[in-house]
C-alpha cells in the first residue's frame, strides 16, 4: 500500500478490511490493528529461523510444509467466527509465508 508521501508501507490487504473485521467481529480498533499487524509480526520474528532450517532441510520440503500451511491457515481465516481463530490463523500465515 502506498502512502500520501509515495513510499510503501508495511502491511497487506487486511488493512483494507478494517472496517468489516470491525464490524464482523465486534472488535475493538487494538484488536483489529492485532489482526492486521500480527501476520507482519510473525513474519518478520521467524524469517531467519525459518531460512536457516530451509538450508538444513532443503529449501523445496520447507517450501512445500509452508504452502500448505498456509493454504489450511488461510481458509481458517476466511471461515473465523471469533477473532481469537482469526489472530490464530493471521499468525500461523506469517510463519509459513516465511
Amino acid at each position: 500500500m502506498h502512502r500520501p508521501d509515495g513510499r510503501h508501507r508495511l502491511g497487506d490487504r487486511a488493512d483494507v478490511a478494517q472496517p468489516e473485521l470491525a464490524v464482523e467481529f465486534d472488535a475493538s480498533q487494538g484488536t483489529v490493528l492485532w489482526i492486521i499487524s500480527i501476520y507482519a509480526i510473525s513474519l518478520a520474528a521467524l524469517l531467519l529461523p525459518l531460512g536457516a532450517i530451509g538450508d538444513r532441510w532443503g529449501r523445496r520440503p520447507v517450501l512445500l510444509t509452508g504452502l500448505a500451511v498456509f493454504a489450511v491457515v488461510s481458509a481458517a481465516a476466511g471461515l473465523a467466527t471469533s477473532t481469537e481463530v482469526m489472530l490464530v490463523a493471521r499468525l500461523l500465515s506469517g510463519v509459513a509465508r516465511r
